[in-house]
């Protein structure tokens, strides 16, 4: 029996940057793909956690213990895709080897989440994380912030959520500098508030951008937009269409609410009246996204017409919850209470009935997209 020194790099930044796929076993082969990745890259992290596996074998080894140091790597997409690969590269070494029991060596809680996965196959006896010595200077923190915020996960986990803080502040002052101009008597703000609030909101935004990456989303829609119009797409002309539909029905729903006067009631009908607007454009998109499949590739998205009814569904139940929310306002009559009722039912039951559909009759492309 074997106590396997496990390594996990759950994001596969191994197989990125080297090539090298899991599982990696014996001490020569993780040595290997550790130069490997330190030459590729010396800042990565996993290269100290598989060298921190193999020193931890060393001294087992050298005990006397029946040991061996193996490492198994995920894939980018980190979660039900990248722990599924895990679980197989696992379940291979368990083939080869006979496992008594595990100790994890990891670079961080990251690759820790697959603790269940390993406990619910072999027993695990120990976990060491691998922290890299770092100065204590001024400048080596900068430099950890710097290498931190360039990676995509840590930037969603830090950033995002400082910009919703900053963005609930400077959306709640411009709520109160509204209730101050109907109501100047309440004087909830100093005039410094407000170029604070114009602060904030500027990097809550930036931050939000930032977590999103969407300056590089914007690049590869544009990059795609290129690709597509040359290749003279239906899709062009559905995106176009489906552009002026929201635009033409933003007008109208505004258009539509001119002539009430108070502030909220404004809101509530402009955003009722949107909302088949807002249903029609998403429509004329994907139909236009599945004449392309069809035309140019002679295949469709079997799930095309329950996803259309799912959006319907939805937007029949928005538009029924907003009438009711107005007709508790006392914005439009009680009378028309049992509709908007109606009209809900009648959308939650197309949105289930969408659903059930999808999944007795297209259970392959669910479990496509869970992945």
């Amino acid at each position: 029996m074997v106590t396997l020194i496990l390594c996990v790099d759950r994001d596969d930044d191994i197989g990125r940057k080297t090539g090298e796929k899991g599982p990696i076993i014996g001490r020569d082969e993780n040595i290997r793909v550790a130069n490997l990745l330190a030459l590729a890259d010396p800042e990565d992290s996993d290269t100290n956690a598989i060298f921190g596996a193999v020193s931890t074998y060393d001294s087992l080894k050298k005990d006397g213990k029946n040991v061996e140091v193996a490492t198994i790597t995920g894939n980018e997409s980190v979660g039900i895709k990248s722990d599924e690969i895990l679980r197989n590269q696992f379940l291979e070494i368990i083939k080869k080897l006979d496992v008594e029991n595990v100790i994890l060596v990891s670079d961080g809680e990251e690759d820790e989440f697959i603790l269940p996965l390993i406990t619910s196959i072999v027993p695990v006896i120990h976990v060491k994380r691998i922290i890299v010595k770092q100065s204590r200077g001024l400048e080596s923190t900068y430099y950890i912030l710097v290498k931190a915020l360039k990676d995509k996960e840590t930037v969603r986990k830090i950033l995002l959520p400082i910009s919703l803080i900053l963005l609930a502040f400077s959306f709640s002052v411009f709520g109160l500098i509204i209730i101050d101009h109907y109501y100047p008597r309440l004087n909830f703000l100093d005039p410094g508030t407000f170029g604070i609030s114009v602060v904030f909101l500027t990097l809550g935004f930036y931050f939000l951008f930032k977590s999103f990456k969407v300056g590089t989303r914007i690049k590869e829609s544009y990059l795609r937009f290129r690709k597509a119009f040359a290749e003279a797409k239906i899709s062009i002309t559905s995106d176009a269409l489906a552009i002026l539909i929201a635009i033409f029905g933003i007008l109208s729903a505004y258009d539509s609410t001119t002539y009430l006067s108070p502030i909220y009631e404004k809101v509530a009908l402009f955003f009722q009246n949107l909302i088949f607007w807002v249903i029609l454009g998403i429509v004329v998109r994907e139909s236009g996204v599945f004449f392309d499949l069809w035309f140019h590739k002679k295949t469709y998205s079997k799930g095309f017409w329950t996803g259309i009814l799912l959006v319907i569904g939805l937007g029949i139940i928005f538009y029924g919850a907003i009438m009711y929310i107005r007709i508790l306002l006392g914005f439009i009559q009680g009378i028309y209470t049992e509709s908007s009722i109606i009209i809900i039912l009648l959308g939650i039951f197309l949105s289930i009935f969408a659903s059930i559909i999808r999944r007795i009759f297209f259970p392959e492309e669910e479990s496509n997209e869970l992945q």
